[in-house]
C-alpha cells in the first residue's frame, strides 16, 4: 500500500523586527532592597501595506454600519414623535393614551398662581384636525363674564356634564366668570358673552351678537360642539401671548 504524500500549506511567516528592551524593577531580599536591570530584545511584527489597508476598510464598514443604525434610531425617534406631536394654528398639542386606551388630545396654557408658574393640561377627546371641520361662523370675543344656558337634554351618557365641566374650567382659568341664568339673552353691547347650547341638524358655532354664539348639538355631538369653542379658545389665547411685548 503506497501512502500518498499530502502537500504542506505554506504558512506565511509574518515579518518582524527585534526591538531593545530595558527592564528596571525592585526586589526585597532579606529586608534589603535591590535594583535589578535587565535588557533584551523582542520581536514585533511589522505590518505591510495590505494589513494596513484592510484594517482601514474594516474599520470604516464598522463606522458606515455604527453610523446608518444611528440614522434609524433618530429617524425612528422623530417619525414617532411627529406622530404624537403637532400644532394646530400654533397651539401644540400632544396624543396621549390612558391606562384604559382611551385617546386624548393635550395642550396646555401657562398659569401664575402664588407668585408661580406652571403649566394647566387640557384633554380633548376629539382630535382638533377634525375638530377644524365643525363650522366656526363669526369671530370670538373674550369677556370678564360668561352666561351659558343648556337644557337638560344634552346629558348624552354623561358627555354634557363633562363638556360643561370643560368649559368652566378652561374660562375660569382665564378669568372669565361663568354662570348660568335661563333669564339672560344676548347682550347687544357685548358687555360679558352669551353662550346657548341647542339642537341642531347640524354640529356648529354660530355668533350672533357682539359676544353671543349659538352651539348648535346634532345627535348628542355636545363635545364636538364645546371643543371646538375651546379650540377657538386655545388659539385666540395664544395669539393674545404672541402679542405681549
Amino acid at each position: 500500500m503506497v501512502k500518498k504524500k499530502t502537500a504542506k500549506k505554506k504558512v506565511a511567516k509574518k515579518k518582524t523586527k527585534k526591538e531593545k528592551v530595558d527592564e528596571i524593577f525592585e526586589v526585597e531580599k532579606k529586608g534589603k532592597e535591590k535594583i535589578i536591570e535587565r535588557k533584551g530584545s523582542e520581536e514585533i511584527v511589522i505590518s505591510n501595506k495590505n494589513q494596513v489597508e484592510q484594517q482601514n476598510k474594516l474599520l470604516k464598514q464598522i463606522l458606515l454600519w455604527l453610523g446608518f443604525i444611528i440614522f434609524l434610531v433618530l429617524a425612528f425617534t422623530l417619525i414617532s414623535y411627529l406622530r404624537t406631536n403637532f400644532k394646530y394654528d400654533d397651539v401644540e398639542f400632544e396624543v396621549v393614551k390612558d391606562s384604559g386606551g382611551l385617546i386624548f388630545f393635550k395642550t396646555s396654557l401657562p398659569v401664575v398662581q402664588n407668585g408661580k408658574d406652571y403649566n394647566y393640561n387640557f384633554y380633548l377627546r376629539n382630535d382638533p384636525k377634525e375638530l377644524q371641520k365643525v363650522r366656526f361662523e363669526g369671530e370670538l370675543n373674550i369677556k370678564d363674564f360668561m352666561v351659558m344656558n343648556y337644557t337638560n337634554e344634552f346629558s348624552c351618557e354623561g358627555y354634557g356634564a363633562i363638556a360643561v365641566t370643560n368649559m368652566n374650567s378652561l374660562y375660569d382659568l382665564i378669568g372669565t366668570k361663568v354662570m348660568k341664568d335661563d333669564n339672560a339673552s344676548c347682550d347687544e353691547e357685548g358687555r360679558y358673552m352669551f353662550v346657548k347650547i341647542l339642537p341642531g341638524d347640524k354640529t356648529k358655532v354660530e355668533q350672533f351678537g357682539p359676544s353671543c354664539y349659538n352651539l348648535y348639538v346634532k345627535d348628542c355631538e355636545i363635545l364636538k360642539a364645546t371643543e371646538r369653542f375651546m379650540l377657538e379658545t386655545f388659539v385666540k389665547i395664544d395669539d393674545s401671548f404672541k402679542d405681549e411685548p
